[in-house]
C-alpha cells in the first residue's frame, strides 16, 4: 500500500491486534487532526440532555489553571505615552469620563503599529482593479440613464395633478 500511494502519504491504522482498539482508534483520530484533516468528532459522544439533571456532580474543583508556562504581555507603560494619554480603569468600568478613555485608546492605537502591534479602526483600502470589456461598457451605457427625462431622473410613480 505504501509503495502504491507514495512517500508523502501517511498511513494510519484503525485497529491493531492485542491493543485496546477504542483508544487506538481515538489516537488515530488525534493523529488525523494533527495532520490537518477536518472532521466532526461529535457523533462519538452521547448526546447531553439539557437542562442538566439535578443529580449531576460538579467537576469544577477538578479544573485548575496551569501556571507552569510564562507568557509575556505588553503593559501600557511599554508604549511611550504622555500623561494626558492615560486614564484610570475605574473611568472605563464605571463609564465616567468616557471622552478621555476614547482619546487615550485612539492615541494608543495610532502608536501601536510603530511597535509591531495592530492598531484599531479602519485599515487602508485595498485596490479593486477591474478590467471591463468594450461590450460590457456598451451594455451598461443604457442602464445609467434609464428613467431619465428632460426634467431629471424619475424613480417610482410620478405625481399626477
Amino acid at each position: 500500500m505504501r509503495r502504491s500511494v507514495g512517500a508523502e502519504a501517511t498511513c494510519l491504522g484503525l485497529m491493531k491486534r492485542d491493543v485496546d482498539n477504542v483508544s487506538f482508534f481515538l489516537n488515530t483520530l488525534g493523529q488525523l487532526h494533527t495532520l490537518g484533516v477536518k472532521f466532526d468528532p461529535s457523533p462519538l459522544y452521547p448526546p447531553v440532555p439539557l437542562p442538566v439533571p439535578r443529580g449531576t456532580p460538579n467537576i469544577g474543583h477538578l479544573v485548575s489553571w496551569d501556571h507552569s508556562q510564562q507568557w509575556t504581555v505588553a503593559k501600557w507603560n511599554d508604549f511611550p505615552m504622555l500623561a494626558q494619554e492615560t486614564f484610570q480603569t475605574a473611568d472605563l468600568c464605571e463609564r465616567q469620563n468616557l471622552l478621555s478613555v476614547f482619546i487615550c485608546t485612539q492615541s494608543q492605537a495610532r502608536k501601536a503599529p510603530r511597535f509591531g502591534a495592530k492598531g484599531i479602526g479602519p485599515g487602508r483600502t485595498q485596490p479593486n482593479v477591474r478590467y471591463l470589456s468594450e461590450e460590457h461598457l456598451k451594455a451598461s451605457q443604457y442602464v445609467l440613464n434609464k428613467g431619465a427625462t428632460k426634467s431629471g431622473v424619475n424613480f417610482g410613480n410620478t405625481r399626477r395633478e
